[in-house]
């Protein structure tokens, strides 16, 4: 079998947002939106709503997001309000921070389940409303509906969005989690491309995140594997169980907290058969790659169903896992702290070995300034050093 496991990696690191590459500019959205809030949203609300907090969730929480093909991207936030569900709607609650954030940009839509801030540049904000705090008993309740919503089609709906991120770390190692969370966005990338670039009804983020949760089952990670881990196989296994899921032409996936609604039941009843048709051409595509002999030939399979984008087997990769790159960031930080620590604590000793000296009159006027001069720069030293590894780490290729 032909090893594909590093056109796989740079197939990822190609489809994974990160900090340069868009991720920074929604993180300053969130934060603009923060702002707006708490500066606006207590006048309207007349002290009956507290705010807790703002919180990413969703794909950006799970660190599943992918980059767009086409199309906007967006962030998920969650606005904790402290309020009564017993007092208050949830329709009226969510008007609150519609009016809190009215002409923060040209477009503000009131939607079933959010608010969604529009941005000029291509993408949005999904900030959805949720009742928590001590009014509730420390329960989290969703609002929903929306703005002329009659009773039947409004309502706080139990709701715990960090459940998902919680199982995927509770469940699995730090291998097993990063394999899992790329095995999803290939699985993203894939649903983008034989669905909505033709206009079809495709699974949700969200729904293809947690079949992944229920049924992905890491592949050449571990002790007793053989350490270094297999995507292609990952992913083959995934198809294959997720099309055993399958009752006939139709598949149930529940989100594995409350309301643990149905996360494919929005589909209707061709969308999912359409959805079964194109998971076995995958999972026949992924099957074919995993048989071949040639890495060429391999390569030359997957990009057929991950376009371009998937190198082919004779391309010079040099391969950027940022979370591996993020981790050697913190430790270049880290150490550069450490030893400007050290630095401080030389140059105190120094200072005071160099005092005792001088009161003993011991040690030249002359001499000793040129050496404190020389221990001050120490620390300075060794931290501009660390600060030019961590930029030079940042953007070299």
């Amino acid at each position: 079998m032909a090893n594909v496991q590093r056109q796989f990696e740079t197939f990822h690191n190609r489809i994974k947002p990160g900090f340069f590459k868009g991720e920074q500019p929604l993180r300053e959205k969130r934060d603009r939106l923060w702002e707006r809030l708490q500066r606006e949203l207590p006048e309207i609300a007349q002290d009956a709503a507290e705010i807790l907090s703002l919180r990413i969730q969703g794909s950006y929480q799970t660190r599943t997001t992918v980059t767009k093909v086409k199309g906007e991207i967006d962030i998920d936030v969650g606005l904790y309000l402290d309020v009564d569900i017993g007092r208050l709607g949830p329709v009226e609650v969510k008007r609150w921070v519609y009016e809190a954030l009215e002409g923060h940009t040209q477009e503000v839509d009131f939607r079933r389940h959010c608010i969604r801030v529009k941005y000029q540049r291509g993408f949005h904000v999904d900030l959805a409303v949720y009742a928590a705090g001590k009014s509730n008993g420390g329960d989290c309740y969703l609002a929903v509906g929306k703005r002329h919503s009659e009773n039947g089609h409004k309502e706080w709906e139990q709701s715990n969005p960090r459940k998902l991120h919680d199982l995927i770390i509770d469940n699995f190692d730090e291998d097993e989690r990063r394999q899992l969370r790329r095995t999803v966005r290939y699985l993203k990338r894939w649903s983008e491309l034989h669905f909505r670039q033709r206009g079809d009804a495709a699974p949700t983020g969200i729904a293809l995140t947690t079949a992944a949760y229920h049924y992905f089952d890491p592949k050449g990670l571990g002790v007793f594997r053989n350490g270094e881990p297999n995507d292609l196989e990952a992913l083959r296994d995934l198809t294959q169980d997720l099309l055993d899921a399958f009752n006939g032409d139709e598949i149930e996936v529940r989100f594995p907290a409350a309301p643990h609604d149905d996360l494919f039941g929005e589909m209707t009843s061709i969308q999912q058969k359409n959805f079964k048709h194109e998971l076995q051409k995958l999972h026949r595509v992924l099957g074919d790659a995993s048989c071949s002999s040639s890495q060429t030939e391999a390569c030359a399979l997957l990009s057929e169903v991950f376009t371009e984008d998937f190198p082919d087997g004779n391309e010079k990769l040099q391969l950027e896992d940022e979370e591996s790159r993020g981790s050697e960031i913190a430790s270049v930080l880290a150490g550069s702290a450490v030893a400007f620590g050290v630095g401080l604590i030389v140059k105190g000793l120094v200072q005071k070995f160099v005092d005792r000296k001088q009161d003993l009159q011991l040690w030249p006027q002359r001499n000793r300034r040129e050496i404190m001069q020389v221990v001050r720069s120490m620390g300075t030293v060794v931290l501009m050093i660390g600060v030019g590894w961590l930029i030079w780490s940042a953007f070299s290729d």
